[in-house]
């Protein structure tokens, strides 16, 4: 027996099997950490352009499906993209009425804004919010970052952006 106790036979494999799940999980949290910056990253570019065009194209009538669509088109690693974003655009006056925080509220497979949509008239101050539900493959990267989740377990996005449209 205590021939047993000094024998270093096997040391290693059990060092193995102790430390390569923490490494493995931390090497995979790391993975899905960038995808999920970059998913926010796109969506706020594509929001960015998308606004750009519709604040010079004032005479194009957008609707939400259009802008779905546009935003969609420049999102690359996005699955069934227009079931799962909305858009809320809402005018203002001027600068300092620019509305509440985000009121993105996600319910089932959709998400929905409880706000309004209006395409507003020139000089106008716009608020272009949008919203995009999401999977991630580790849960606990979504409670980490305080992510908050709908009732079906997906992730929400949510990428804001004022401006004017052009006289």
């Amino acid at each position: 027996m205590n021939k047993f106790y000094k024998s270093k036979d096997g040391a290693t494999a059990i060092e193995f099997t102790i430390l390569f799940p923490l490494f493995a999980a931390v090497l995979f949290a790391l993975f899905e950490l960038g995808a999920l910056f970059l998913r926010f990253n796109q969506l706020d570019q594509a929001v960015d352009k998308v606004s750009r065009v519709m604040r010079v194209n004032t005479s194009v009538r957008y609707t939400e499906p259009t802008i779905r669509r546009l935003i969609c088109s420049e999102l690359q690693i996005s699955q069934k993209c227009e079931d799962r974003l909305s858009v809320e655009l809402v005018r203002f006056s001027s600068f300092a009425q620019s509305g509440p925080k985000n009121t993105c509220a996600a319910t089932g497979q959709a998400i929905r804004t409880p706000g309004s949509f209006s395409r507003g008239a020139k000089s106008e101050v716009m608020i272009m919010r949008v919203c995009m539900s999401f999977d991630i493959i580790t849960p606990m990267i979504g409670v980490a970052l305080k992510l908050g989740a709908d009732q079906s377990g997906r992730y929400v996005a949510v990428s804001s952006t004022l401006f004017a449209n052009e006289p």
